[in-house]
């Protein structure tokens, strides 16, 4: 997605509930993902380059598709923004969240059902 939400989070799609395809937040234009806070399923799901989020506040979400991506995220330090979530069916990737610490990985993939594994860059 290209800059369609303005420069501080996404709050017009406030009753999106599904998508399709992918999902993806990148560059550190966007502070926060919690204006599609109805959002129950996603194609995919990626965030890259969110220089300030802490958290991925999707609520609602309970199935990413295929696979959720989070890459070089400098301040996100937790995943408990995703309390509905229960599958994923593809990979979780994870490289370069440097305050996402091994014990809030570990909680969050001992309750979320992940079919393709985790993989780590």
């Amino acid at each position: 997605m290209e800059n369609l939400f303005g420069s501080e989070n996404i709050r017009g799609l406030v009753r999106l509930e599904r998508v399709t395809g992918p999902f993806d937040f990148s560059s550190g234009s966007v502070g926060s993902v919690s204006g599609a806070s109805e959002l129950r399923e996603v194609g995919s799901l990626s965030l890259i380059f969110m220089n300030v989020i802490q958290d991925v506040e999707l609520p609602n979400l309970e199935v990413i598709h295929g696979d959720f991506y989070v890459s070089s995220n400098p301040d996100l330090q937790t995943l408990a923004g995703l309390r509905s979530l229960r599958l994923i069916e593809g990979k979780l990737i994870l490289g370069r969240n440097p305050k996402l610490r091994s014990g809030e990985i570990s909680a969050f993939t001992s309750r979320v059902t992940i079919d393709g594994g985790v993989e780590r860059m």
